[in-house]
C-alpha cells in the first residue's frame, strides 16, 4: 500500500483511493493534491471520526496569453435577438396594416353612396 506523503506542507496522494486512505483527524478537512492528475481531493471527517464524501475538483493551468474574441454567437444571444427582430417586425406589420383598412373602408363608404344615388 502506497502511504501518504506531505513535501513542504502540501498533502500528495496517488489516485482517488490514495484520497481516501489519507488519514484525516476528527473535525478536519484536507485537501490533497493527486500526484498523478491535475486533481485537488477535498477530505473532511466529522467530530465523530467518519468521513464526509470526497469532493474532487480539476485544476488548469493559467497563462498570461490573450484571450481569444469570439467570432460566434451562443445559440441563447441568438434566439433573444430573433424573438426581438420578430416583435418589431410585428409590430410595423400591424402599424403599415391599419391605414389599409382605413382606406378600405372609405372606399367602401364611396361606393354605398354611389349605389345609393
Amino acid at each position: 500500500m502506497a502511504y501518504p506523503y506531505n513535501v513542504s506542507g502540501m498533502n500528495w496522494s496517488q489516485g482517488e483511493s490514495g484520497a481516501k486512505a489519507y488519514p484525516v483527524a476528527p473535525g478536519n478537512t484536507v485537501p490533497i493534491f493527486d500526484s498523478e492528475d491535475q486533481v485537488i481531493y477535498i477530505k473532511s471527517v466529522d467530530v465523530m471520526g467518519r468521513p464526509l464524501p470526497l469532493k474532487i475538483l480539476e485544476y488548469t493551468e493559467r497563462t498570461n496569453e490573450p484571450k481569444e474574441e469570439k467570432n460566434y454567437v451562443e445559440k441563447t444571444e441568438l434566439e433573444d435577438a430573433m424573438t426581438a427582430l420578430n416583435e418589431k417586425l410585428d409590430s410595423v406589420l400591424t402599424l403599415l396594416s391599419k391605414p389599409e383598412k382605413k382606406e378600405e373602408k372609405k372606399e367602401e363608404k364611396k361606393e354605398t353612396k354611389k349605389d345609393a344615388k
